[in-house]
């Protein structure tokens, strides 16, 4: 199999909801191609993780085309890498592999017109460290299988938590928008976005959008109402500085959970995450 993603991101569940400047909203058009590049920017961090679900069926159907996916995303905070994604992301794949020893894990390298093959990733021979509530999971990966996915990884440490009503940004793979392409071939559509921070606690971040005036920025689209993040877990969710550039911004949480009903996105605190790979108790 080798599947590919969207090349374009399209936007997040959630809008961008930025409230444009009157120098901003005067560009016009400069600033609508600033939003689009900071939401690209997001975008490359990270990557899709997929395996094939057990059937659901006595017949052998997989359910939903067989395939279930979760985000990850790489950091380097000077001890080397590692990868992060939601431990629920993590205990699906064990209760997947468990129902169906054939079962086999892949992270979707960022497409550059080479066709790359999936990157082979057994979560739990990779596994570093857990914890259910936060919910976050870390696992090995090497300098050289991160320079085959093509993503960027977040060195500025350490995390930092967003205060409630700031900025934050996130990116993530929802299933929704997961669709096969012939027999051989996946679309992963990445959904970058940026929103306030409605409630920050000392386990969880949470946003919702909506609560200002929407832009939209050339190339992306507005997601439908009450949009499924199923698949979005594991993403990363950065606290916006005042610098624009997302190289700059600090990791604040992990992506865990989302609400289409409310159009709430949860992240777990990053601030767990430690230097090695490690998480904090």
């Amino acid at each position: 199999m080798a599947p590919r993603q969207a090349i374009k991101p399209a936007n997040g569940p959630f809008a961008p909801s930025f409230a444009p400047s009157f120098a901003e909203a005067s560009a016009g058009r400069k600033a609508s191609a600033g939003k689009e590049a900071v939401l690209a920017a997001v975008a490359g961090y990270a990557a899709p993780i997929f395996w094939l679900a057990p059937p659901e069926d006595g017949k052998g159907r997989p359910r939903n085309g067989g395939i279930r996916n979760g985000t990850l995303f790489v950091v380097d905070a000077g001890e080397g890498p590692f990868a992060v994604s939601a431990n629920h992301v993590y205990e699906g794949y064990v209760e997947a592999k468990a129902k169906h020893s054939g079962t086999r894990c892949r992270v979707l390298p960022k497409p550059d017109g080479r066709r790359r093959a999936p990157l082979a990733f057994d979560p739990e021979a990779r596994l570093i460290d857990r914890i259910h509530d936060p919910d976050i999971a870390t696992f090995r990966i090497t300098l050289r299988e991160v320079a085959r996915l093509g993503i960027k990884t977040v060195t500025n440490w350490p995390p930092r938590v967003p205060e409630r009503g700031q900025t934050v940004a996130f990116a993530g793979f929802p299933g929704g928008a997961r669709r096969r392409i012939g027999r051989r071939d996946l679309h992963f559509e990445v959904y970058p976005g940026l929103a306030p921070a409605t409630s920050v606690n000392d386990r969880h971040i949470s946003c919702q959008s909506g609560q200002e005036p929407a832009v939209n920025a050339d190339g992306f689209r507005l997601p439908p109402r009450y949009y499924d993040t199923g698949g979005m877990s594991g993403g990363p969710l950065f606290t916006v500085g005042e610098t624009r550039e997302p190289s700059g911004w600090r990791l604040g949480g992990v992506i865990s959970q989302g609400s289409p009903a409310l159009g709430i996105l949860r992240a777990s605190l990053a601030e767990r995450l430690l230097p090695g790979g490690g998480l904090r108790r």
